[in-house]
């Protein structure tokens, strides 16, 4: 074996040097599989576009339709009749985007002893968003609230 004369102060150098170009090699690797995209579903329901249409059954063929990890997008300018429950019961990783307006019927009737104008119980990775902050879930609360100041034993 050759003796190495001045060099061996490098040897701490070079190993430093290989450690850090495999590292970055691999942070490399990781980082460009960490951001593939992957294309998910996105469904846009159909509006009936009257306030006389339940569009909850468009809503939900839509959450169905695309699947776990899909996005199901309410459009800005459009507004959706909820004259039902819409269920999300057991359907996971969706994105419910809405940029328009979800509006709950004012049928009284109906509401009474529900619990909830959208249902969402065992539901995992779900988001219910907008994105623009353009989107309104409208609760029609206003009929409720003219009902009970003309009768105080309505709740």
């Amino acid at each position: 074996m050759l003796p190495l004369k001045g060099v061996s102060h490098l040897f701490p150098v070079i190993i430093f040097n290989f450690i850090a170009s495999a590292s970055a090699a691999l942070l490399i690797l990781e980082r460009n599989s960490y951001h593939a995209e992957v294309k998910r579903a996105t469904c846009t329901p159909a509006s009936g576009g009257d306030a006389s249409i339940d569009d909850v059954p468009e809503i939900e063929s839509a959450i169905s339709a695309c699947g776990a990890g899909g996005s199901i997008i309410i459009p800005a300018s459009y507004t959706y009749t909820i004259r039902s429950v819409l269920d999300f019961a057991g359907r996971t990783s969706r994105d419910f985007r809405i940029e328009g307006t979800l509006k709950a019927s004012d049928d009284l009737d109906y509401w009474e002893g529900r619990t909830a104008i959208i249902y969402t119980p065992r539901v995992k990775g779900a988001r219910i968003r907008s994105v623009t902050g353009t989107g309104v879930i409208n609760g029609n609360g206003q009929a409720a609230y003219d009902k009970f100041s003309s009768n105080s034993s309505y709740a």
